[in-house]
């Protein structure tokens, strides 16, 4: 090829170069005009779904999304089984957009679901919200920076909208798994914790791309104190959570053309999500986690049955206030059930939990005073069986193939209300047989019993030996409610021989 040809030809060159390359540009524009521009989402998993404007893009570590056009924010949604979702926004301007799902909800099959929500208020220092508008970008990258001048701020219409805090809360707790939402009266409480919580503050970030009303999008942040007590009301947990929400897209979920319903629902859902995130934060924390966890000494599945030595049973009243003991502790005290004349003692596990043996105490009718040690256990049912070094004239008798039918007449023995009150009788009658929302069966009776009842004896006058009184419902207006643990539960949670 001569000189001449190889200059025109190289200039060609650069030519249809040139020319591809604004082909390649206005492909692009083209296509980000047509069908928007593509951004990653990165996940904490494999099995994180990505959703835009409500559509699923895909699942995986990283999911490609394709934009839809001339939508400056739009809403994304990254959903994993078993996980909190979370809630975030895209705009044209991001290319990497990281989402960390790892919030793990408690399941049923965790035994986790222990917590009842005992209260929640809002702080009397709370006061009416304060709302400024908040440039998008700037508080993307940590800076919070007010918009001094908003055209369509009014047309935000917060200040008109009413959203129900104390829903938000309950909503927020039962959806972790962490509370128990068997809100029942047969309950049994001592596996259970007590939590209550208070509002400081709640405080909300509109923000917006520019100066069009349509980029606008929503986040929220809130302090709540949280406290968690046991059934002792000691406090196992205090700590003030700071948590934000997930960032909603206005537009997409109908603000400025939906009416005061929809809008109220969105906020007061924004608000669950904040107190969801605060929440599993908190006790996805190891210290906190060990709230959860059943601390349990002696289980009574994991000894072998123990076969009692009952060589001479009650048979009548006086015999049966014989058998029946006080049991004393720092906590307090209850009443107890010799169930062999060889040393063993039955009580509540609530009276003696967390306790060392050397702490535990039992009172005779005698008055004489003995210390007794755990043999075994089993919190589920509440029960615990003692041994002291003693021999007994009188044991209560165990049997399994009592009959109990509603509506006969029964009697409680124990220390009511005081220790000077031991070996106090009582009657009534059976009035129902229950299931707890626990599992557990209960005799319903209308026997009237106190707290230093608990781990005493329900019985017949012949002296058979029906069961542990276990709890009462109290309370204004609630009278002649109180429950006993039956006998086949004693047998078998305790893991006894019974011949």
């Amino acid at each position: 090829m001569e000189t001449n040809q190889l200059i025109i030809y190289q200039k060609m060159k650069l030519r249809i170069t040139g020319i591809s390359f604004l082909l390649v540009l206005a492909s692009v524009f083209i296509s980000n005009t047509i069908y928007g521009q593509k951004i990653m989402v990165q996940t904490e998993s494999e099995d994180s779904e990505v959703f835009l404007n409500n559509v699923k893009m895909g699942a995986g570590l990283k999911v490609p999304v394709q934009l839809l056009p001339n939508i400056p924010i739009q809403q994304l949604r990254i959903e994993r089984k078993g996980y909190k979702t979370e809630y975030t926004v895209a705009s044209k301007k991001e290319k990497l957009i990281v989402v960390r799902n790892n919030k793990r909800y408690a399941i049923k099959e965790d035994g986790l679901n222990r917590m009842v929500i005992s209260g929640f208020k809002i702080d009397s220092s709370f006061s009416k919200i304060e709302i400024s508008v908040y440039n998008y970008r700037d508080f993307m990258s940590g800076q919070k920076s007010k918009m001094i001048y908003v055209p369509c701020y009014d047309n935000l219409g917060f200040n008109g909208v009413n959203f129900d805090i104390i829903q938000a809360f309950k909503s927020g707790m039962y959806s972790t798994g962490y509370v128990d939402t068997n809100v029942t009266t047969l309950r049994l409480s001592n596996n259970k914790l007590f939590l209550k919580a208070t509002l400081y503050n709640l405080e909300f970030f509109p923000m917006q791309l520019s100066y069009k009303c349509n980029t606008n999008c929503i986040t929220l942040e809130t302090q709540v104190e949280y406290e968690v007590k046991d059934i002792y009301n000691n406090i196992l947990l205090s700590k003030m959570v700071e948590s934000k929400s997930g960032i909603f897209n206005l537009a997409a979920y109908n603000w400025f053309t939906a009416h005061g319903g929809v809008q109220s629902d969105l906020v007061t859902f924004a608000i669950q999500d904040a107190i969801e995130n605060g929440f599993l934060e908190t006790v996805m924390d190891p210290t906190s986690l060990k709230l959860f966890k059943e601390e349990e000494k002696l289980i009574s599945k994991d000894k072998p049955k123990l076969n009692l030595n009952t060589t001479k049973a009650v048979s009548d009243m006086a015999s049966a206030k014989q058998a029946t003991v006080t049991v004393k502790s720092k906590n307090g005290f209850g009443s107890g059930c010799i169930i062999s004349n060889d040393g063993y003692i039955l009580t509540s596990y609530h009276v003696v939990d967390g306790l060392e043996d050397s702490l535990i105490t039992i009172s005779l009718s005698t008055g004489e005073t003995l210390k007794a040690k755990m043999d075994r256990t089993s919190k589920t049912a509440d029960l615990v069986l003692l041994k002291v070094e003693r021999t007994f004239p009188f044991a209560f008798n165990i049997k399994s193939d009592l009959v109990v039918e509603v509506a006969d007449e029964v009697y409680a023995i124990g220390t009511p209300a005081a220790l000077d009150l031991k070996q106090s009788v009582s009657s009534g009658i059976i009035s129902g047989l229950r299931t707890s929302s626990d599992g557990l069966s209960l005799i319903q009776s209308d026997v009237p019993v106190s707290s230093g009842n608990s781990g005493g004896p329900l019985l017949k006058k012949n002296g058979d030996f029906l069961g542990v009184v276990s709890s009462k419902i109290s309370g204004k207006g609630n009278e002649g409610l109180a429950f006993c643990t039956p006998m086949k539960d004693i047998i078998n949670f305790l893991n006894l021989d019974v011949k």
